[in-house]
């Protein structure tokens, strides 16, 4: 039940990433909810299945809107299996650990991002992708995992409940 209720959301992030997101742009970023589901996947799950995550939805992503595949699917691909490593040292009871991440993956992808378009000799100097679309798309994504963490919380954490007999 829980895979086909994260490849609902999955599917579901596509569609408003390609469509409604493109009408509440801030400063012409849009937020990547495709990023945000596979840190929380891994933020949940581990390594194995972070990086499976990231590389299926990167792939999907190049294969979908993509100049190049394998671009995302990397990328991708790094950011869950890292986070997946790191999973066991972060605490999941709050928001806060899945804001954190969000907002340093968020930078991260798009500096490896330039480090590709720069070998792809794509023109765009480092400044100005930090400040003008990496610190705002952080900000986005951090804002929304906090909504999503939530939905998140919901699929991987079953509660516990432990019936016994008082003696």
């Amino acid at each position: 039940m829980r895979i086909f209720s994260i490849i609902a959301l999955f599917l579901l992030s596509f569609i408003l990433q390609s469509t409604v997101f493109q009408y509440i742009a801030i400063f012409d970023v849009i937020p990547n909810t495709n990023l945000i589901l596979i840190i929380l996947v891994a933020l949940f799950k581990n390594k194995k299945v972070g990086g499976t995550a990231g590389l299926i939805i990167g792939l999907l992503q190049d294969i979908l809107f993509g100049n190049a595949i394998g671009v995302h699917g990397l990328i991708y691909f790094s950011i869950g299996y890292f986070i997946g490593v790191i999973n066991p040292t972060v605490s999941k009871d709050n928001a806060i650990s899945s804001f954190i991440l969000t907002f340093l993956f968020t930078i991260i992808s798009n500096i490896m991002f330039f480090f590709i378009y720069y070998f792809s000799s794509v023109n765009i100097t480092f400044v100005e992708m930090i400040r003008e679309i990496a610190i705002i798309e952080a900000i986005y994504n951090g804002v929304l995992s906090i909504l999503l963490y939530k939905v998140m919380k919901k699929l991987f954490i079953s509660p516990n409940l432990r019936f016994s007999r008082r003696g």
